[in-house]
């Protein structure tokens, strides 16, 4: 839950929180993989004794469904470790990559967090977020890598009771079950501070939970408890709870509201919300066993697809597809060089091969299938796949070696321009072409683009003001900077070592020179509806580039963002009237 979000604030977000949370808990009702008949009695809480968290949570699942989509399954359970409880989740998504969520919190007697850890772990890579109590205030770190480095928010206050993120978990749901609602047991109120941690600068918000003895349930013999934010009236989720051993078993929430993060890493790509999108309807429900989450559908279509792998520079083995239509060609073909981030291997179905081209694309090293280390987004590493992919294409009988384009997206269009700027092999030109979407304008990438986002991207979305919106980059660019300058590799925070190669990188790549070193035909793309590049980047980095006499063709997209379209059609490799354009371009270049 986006608990600092402005968007919590409207009357049109208030009404849609008692959707949300009604749906959240309508999921759960299946337990014990057996159809829950609807409650004909409401029971009254009765006093309980201090209830046994163990019982209450021992190997407990969960579904979660979000606009009544099957998108995770979660499994709780508690145990202890030096005197201490610690309380356990692991949640799979239902994606291609089947992410990985894990939680540990390490609990006071109170059930306060002391400790808490979530790891997000997706095709390899782990993203990570800690919380330490430190007397009356909490540190919190924040390591994700879709974003450019570690944040280290101190002194959160006051110390939350509750750990509760925009990635939906049942896990805050069960451990406020087990609170103490006053002397009456399960029939008080109680008034607890939660964070979220996912969120860029945490703050800890105030919380309030009711007992709602009248209101009936899916579950018979539970109670019903309504949760309201600090400063809002409506109920941002209701949970369903067995009085006598204060087990968890359902959570609605229908106007739940995915994080800035969270809407990329829950949404299917042909459904990625932009920032500030509709919130969701969300059930996490409870059940008897382990449910089997679905088979990823295996790409099908009429092109014929052939595993391949290839070794890059350093010898990091990468492994990909190559996609071809029937024949045996020879075709043009286009390398695919995946958007930054921890990304699945793009996969375009028959787009290119039903307009004659084979396509190539691989797992980014160090994710998926391929060797190598995945530490954030490194273009120089990245653009030496690239050169190897390019090299081990040149020697395949069904493509035409003389046709081959790179298309790349944000940190893959860097790879990209770098892949460019080198491209000869022997006398002839290795890349014929490339198409590059989504690349930062003219100028260093570090820390311009960094400070770009944080002021254009992270402060509308979260509703920071000047004060907190300084305060962001002292914790984060500021911070980088004087990493750097101090040649620090890596840092200890939290007790996590977290390397810093990626920003010495970026704080030396320049697009403009790396394009301007090499005479590729070059088409640069984007959308502008873009919140994530400056508006007329790429028209304003040909103009730099045609100013020292590189000329390059630009183009700029209506109606669309960061990933023209990527994976919203499966017709089509981007949207649609960005690949008409792309080929209207290459075909007059190559003459086919």
């Amino acid at each position: 839950m986006a608990w600092n979000h402005p968007r919590w604030t409207t009357p049109s977000r208030r009404a849609g929180i008692v959707t949300g949370a009604v749906i959240l808990a309508m999921a759960l009702a299946a337990c014990r993989g057996t159809p829950t008949p609807t409650a004909t009695v409401v029971p009254s809480p009765s006093p309980t004794t201090t209830p046994d968290p163990r019982r209450a949570m021992h190997e407990a699942v969960f579904t979660i469904l979000v606009d009544d989509r099957l998108v995770a399954v979660e499994t709780l359970r508690l145990g202890e470790e030096a005197g201490s409880l610690l309380a356990f989740s692991e949640l799979v998504r239902h994606d291609p990559a089947r992410t990985v969520e894990r939680r540990t919190v390490v609990l006071s007697e109170g059930l306060n967090p002391l400790r808490y850890d979530l790891e997000i772990t997706a095709l390899g890579a782990r993203s990570i977020w800690v919380g330490e109590r430190n007397g009356d205030v909490m540190d919190c770190l924040n390591n994700n890598l879709d974003w450019f480095g570690p944040v280290l928010v101190e002194g959160v206050a006051p110390a939350p009771d509750v750990m509760v993120e925009d990635t939906p978990s049942a896990l805050p749901f069960a451990l406020l079950a087990l609170r103490d609602y006053g002397p009456e047991g399960l029939g008080g109120t109680l008034q607890v501070h939660a964070v979220d941690i996912v969120d860029d600068l945490p703050a800890s918000r105030g919380l309030t939970l009711a007992v709602d003895a009248d209101r009936q349930g899916a579950v018979i013999g539970t109670v019903a408890v309504e949760g309201r934010r600090e400063d809002d009236d409506d109920a941002a989720f209701t949970m369903w709870v067995r009085p006598g051993s204060r087990a968890l078993y359902s959570v609605e929430m229908p106007a739940h509201g995915m994080g800035l993060w969270a809407q990329a890493w829950w949404s299917e790509p042909s459904d990625r919300r932009q920032a500030g999108g509709a919130d969701a309807t969300l059930v996490i429900q409870r059940v008897g066993s382990q449910p089997e989450l679905p088979a990823p559908v295996p790409p099908g279509g009429e092109a014929t697809r052939t595993p391949v792998e290839f070794a890059s520079q350093d010898g990091a083995l990468l492994v990909g597809t190559l996609i071809a239509p029937q024949g045996a060609g020879p075709f043009p073909c286009i390398v695919l060089l995946a958007p930054g981030g921890i990304e699945s291997r793009w996969d375009p179905g028959d787009a290119l091969a039903g307009r004659g081209w084979a396509a190539l694309t691989y797992d980014k090293r160090g994710l998926g299938e391929s060797g190598g280390e995945f530490m954030r987004d490194q273009p120089e590493l990245q653009a030496a796949d690239a050169a190897a992919a390019v090299a081990m294409l040149r020697e395949r009988p069904e493509i035409d070696a003389e046709r081959i384009v790179v298309l790349g997206i944000d940190a893959g269009a860097l790879a990209g321009a770098l892949a460019v700027s080198d491209s000869d092999i022997s006398d002839e030109p290795a890349i014929a072409a490339a198409v590059l979407a989504s690349l930062p304008g003219s100028g260093p990438i570090f820390p311009d683009l960094a400070l770009y986002r944080i002021r254009e991207v992270l402060a509308p979305y979260y509703g920071w003001g000047a004060e907190e919106t300084t305060r962001y980059e002292g914790l984060s660019v500021t911070r980088w900077q004087e990493w750097l300058f101090d040649d620090m590799d890596e840092v200890t925070l939290a007790h996590r070592r977290i390397p810093l190669r990626s920003l010495y990188e970026l704080a030396d790549l320049d697009p403009a020179g790396a394009l301007a070193e090499g005479d590729v035909p070059i088409l640069l793309l984007q959308g502008r509806d873009d919140p994530w590049m400056p508006e007329g980047a790429a028209t304003g980095l040909a103009e730099r580039l045609a100013a020292s006499g590189r000329g390059v063709t630009a183009q700029e997209f209506e109606g669309l963002g960061h990933d023209l379209g990527k994976a919203s059609d499966p017709s089509s490799l981007l949207a649609p009237q960005v690949d008409e354009a792309v080929f209207a371009w290459l075909d007059a270049l190559l003459e086919r």
